[in-house]
Parts: C-alpha cells; sequence; structure tokens
C-alpha cells in the first residue's frame, strides 16, 4: 500500500454499541488501480483513539493523509503529509481562467520556495506574458527558463528581490514560505497552494478542489474528500494523468465558490 488516509467521522450515537463503533477500522481500497488504505476513526466526546489510529497506521504513521481541519494531541506519534502537488496545478489554472478575461497579457509571480512548480508555470504561460519567480532552489529553473523561452517564447524571471515582482498581477503561493507576504504586491491577487495562508492585505484564493467526473467519482469511499485522495494518487502514486483536471472551485473570502465566478476577479 503505497498511502493512508485518516477520516475522522463525528461518532453516531445509537448506531451500534458505543465501543465498538467507537473503535478506529482499517478498510483496504483501490482507486485507478492503485490501491491504498483508509482509517475511519470515530470521533466520541474525548477525542478519536490516537493510540489505535498509530497501530492501524503502521509505517505510515508519521505520514497520513488527513484534512487540515483536524488537530493532532501533542504527545502523539501521528504525522500528517502535506502536499502540494496537484493544488499548484488547479491553482494555475484558476489564474489562466481570470487572465482569459485580461485584454492585455500580464505578469505573474510564482513563490516556489522548495523549486517543484515547474508544471505549475508551465501551464502559466499559456495565459501570462511573463512569469516571476521567487526561490531558494535556483538550481531547478535554469534549464527550465531557457527551455519555456524556446519553446513558447514566455520569459521566465529569477527574482532576487521583493522589488522585482512589483509588476505582478496575481501570485500563486506554490508551498510554505515564512516570508511570502514581502514578495507580494499588495494591490494583486494571491491564489495559494497552501490551505488557509497568513491573513494578507490583499485578495487570498485558497483551497483549490479539482473537478472529479462520476467515474472517479465512483472509486472514492463515502466521506473521503475527492481533492484529498487525487493529491495522494497525483504525488504519491505517480498519476500525472490527474494534472488533466480542472479547477472546481476554492474558497475566496471565507466562502466556497465555483471557479467559473473567478471571471468576476479583474488583475487590474
Amino acid at each position: 500500500m503505497l498511502f493512508t488516509v485518516l477520516l475522522v467521522e463525528e461518532q453516531k450515537r445509537g448506531v451500534g454499541r458505543w465501543l465498538k463503533s467507537h473503535r478506529p477500522r482499517l478498510e483496504k481500497c483501490r482507486t485507478l488501480d492503485i490501491p491504498w488504505r483508509l482509517i475511519r476513526a470515530p470521533c466520541g466526546a474525548k477525542g478519536p483513539d490516537w493510540k489505535r489510529i498509530e497501530r492501524l497506521a503502521g509505517r505510515h504513521k508519521a505520514r497520513l493523509l488527513c484534512a487540515e481541519k483536524v488537530v493532532l494531541p501533542s504527545n502523539s506519534a501521528v504525522q500528517f503529509l502535506s502536499l502540494y502537488g496537484l493544488e499548484r496545478i488547479m491553482a494555475a489554472k484558476a489564474i489562466c481562467h481570470v487572465l482569459q478575461g485580461e485584454q492585455t497579457p500580464q505578469t505573474v509571480g510564482v513563490i516556489d520556495p522548495t523549486g517543484r512548480c515547474l508544471s505549475a508555470v508551465e501551464i502559466l504561460l499559456e495565459r501570462a506574458g511573463c512569469v516571476m519567480v521567487h526561490t531558494h532552489r535556483p538550481e531547478r529553473y535554469e534549464w527550465f527558463a531557457r527551455q519555456m523561452l524556446e519553446q513558447k517564447g514566455a520569459p521566465v524571471v529569477l527574482c532576487q528581490n521583493p522589488d522585482m515582482m512589483a509588476c505582478c498581477r496575481a501570485v500563486l503561493l506554490g508551498g510554505a514560505c515564512p516570508d511570502w507576504q514581502q514578495w507580494v504586491p499588495r494591490d494583486c491577487v494571491v491564489f495559494s497552494a497552501v490551505e488557509k495562508p497568513e491573513p494578507f492585505a490583499g485578495k487570498v484564493l485558497h483551497s483549490f478542489r479539482p473537478g472529479c467526473g462520476p467515474e472517479l467519482l465512483s472509486q472514492i469511499p463515502e466521506g473521503v474528500s475527492p481533492g484529498l485522495l487525487c493529491a495522494g494518487l497525483y504525488e504519491l502514486a505517480a498519476r500525472r494523468e490527474l494534472a488533466r483536471l480542472e479547477p472546481e472551485g476554492c474558497v475566496w473570502e471565507g466562502q466556497k465558490t465555483a471557479v467559473e465566478n473567478l471571471g468576476k476577479i479583474s488583475l487590474l
């Protein structure tokens, strides 16, 4: 099994005996021909049984996939794995959706601390006139920038200081970066692959979710987030075809919204 998903569910009282229904249980699942494991953990008054979750998770206990809203106890050996790969793609496609409404090519910024946003940058170059990148791994972009200039005629510029990104009308936050705000112009729109980034004076969109067709949804167990599972399949099982999915929605100003409504955003 390549990965394990933890699903913490609100305890349904009156269904079976309390002690039996309160125990986390392990299910073996398969999606897109990829086997994976699901731990269903009922949450009672004292919270889920973390000790049993740890035992069921086995070697995956330090890299469980789980919804961000679940809070771990301080003394638990369980740890959650954060995956940004597919959400970067969805965020980049959402930016392109907004750029469709712009009459002139816009400059887009990308904050990529670990140098892992190359696929997202390539998507952005389909609509953006130029992409400005802040990264701690510039060596990963050197060959890529030359390739994009030759193939698409569009420049990828590595930024040495925040002033170089002042021309950006939209910025993709592609990973956790403590100083990301100093690289973002105050009047631009941030499309974040990181769920619930720190407060920012401008517009911030986050929690981009892919649109999954009926065939894929039929392979996802009840209660499991399609976005979370697809992220695991994309990064941990190399199902790269999931990058062809289109973003369905995101969170904008604290409310879930459909990507089709993002056309209301003006980058000018």
